[in-house]
């Protein structure tokens, strides 16, 4: 616990700054973040006899407090400031307009001293029942890397129960098949309901991932071959690439591969390769698996 909550000493010198009522913040739920299943609202207060938690401006609800949190001591001259109230999120309403958006409030001896804006996703069921499920995410918590999530009905959430380095690599071959032709129908003419026929060439791709660079390599059963110089992979998005590393070829990088107008964005994450075409109208779609 020691080292969980020395990873809070940067926010911890923030909220400082922001205390309303002696010392004092709220760390989970975190502003902006989006909670699910069995959770906690938790945080800490220097002076707090009693601290009670409100939701949506509800009831208020008696937190358990004074648990000890030595990363505070510097802050309020004692270390039993910690507070924490069990909650599931599936309570709050989800399907409505806006009801994805909630606020909690924590009150310090009946004065409120912090109020954060998150939001909930649920399943649509106070508790979710008989069900299971298993997932790998690769390249997680680094290349190479892969972490396995469990469903664990108690805490209606998944969590993590194996990570593992091993061999895999994002570098390597896959063999997928190019969809190609005019999907966008202001393009070209276009008779409706029939549906565009688009060409399908297989083959292999090597992606190469070097440091923080990575190149594509397509070699096609027609015999054509198509090699796109080294580019550098775009920063780690954590909301959207899910595993995959990112790499963006300009439309002068494939200049001299026809099948892929517009330049070319390729997603890679060491079982699947994913490539689109960046022009509107004469776009190309890439699949591959190791």
């Amino acid at each position: 616990m020691t080292r969980l909550f020395a990873s809070f000493n940067a926010l911890l010198c923030a909220a400082f700054t922001f205390a309303v009522h002696g010392q004092g913040y709220i760390e989970i739920p975190s502003a902006k973040s989006t909670q699910s299943g069995v959770g906690i609202v938790s945080g800490w207060h220097c002076s707090a006899n009693r601290i009670e938690i409100s939701i949506d401006d509800g009831p208020r609800m008696l937190a358990g407090s004074h648990t000890s949190r030595e990363d505070t001591r510097g802050v309020c001259g004692r270390a039993d400031t910690g507070f924490s109230l069990l909650w599931n999120w599936n309570l709050l309403p989800r399907d409505c307009f806006g009801c994805r958006n909630h606020r909690v409030a924590a009150f310090a001896d009946g004065v409120r001293f912090a109020d954060v804006a998150f939001e909930i996703e649920t399943f649509g069921t106070e508790f979710l029942t008989g069900k299971a499920a298993q997932y790998a995410l690769p390249n997680f918590p680094e290349i190479g890397s892969t972490t396995w999530v469990r469903w664990e009905e108690e805490r209606q959430n998944f969590s993590v129960y194996l990570t593992a380095k091993q061999q895999q690599s994002v570098t390597g071959k896959y063999y997928g098949a190019l969809q190609s032709g005019d999907q966008n129908p202001s393009c070209g003419p276009f008779s409706f309901p029939n549906p565009r026929v688009f060409a399908i060439t297989h083959g292999n791709f090597t992606f190469t991932q070097t440091g923080g660079n990575a190149s594509l390599r397509a070699e096609y059963v027609t015999g054509a071959v198509c090699q796109l110089s080294t580019v550098a992979l775009k920063p780690y998005d954590r909301d959207r690439d899910d595993g995959y590393l990112t790499a963006v070829f300009d439309a002068a990088s494939t200049a001299s591969c026809p099948e892929f107008p517009g330049g070319l964005t390729v997603r890679a994450n060491g079982q699947r390769l994913i490539a689109d075409s960046g022009d509107t109208c004469q776009s190309a779609h890439l699949i591959g698996a190791k």
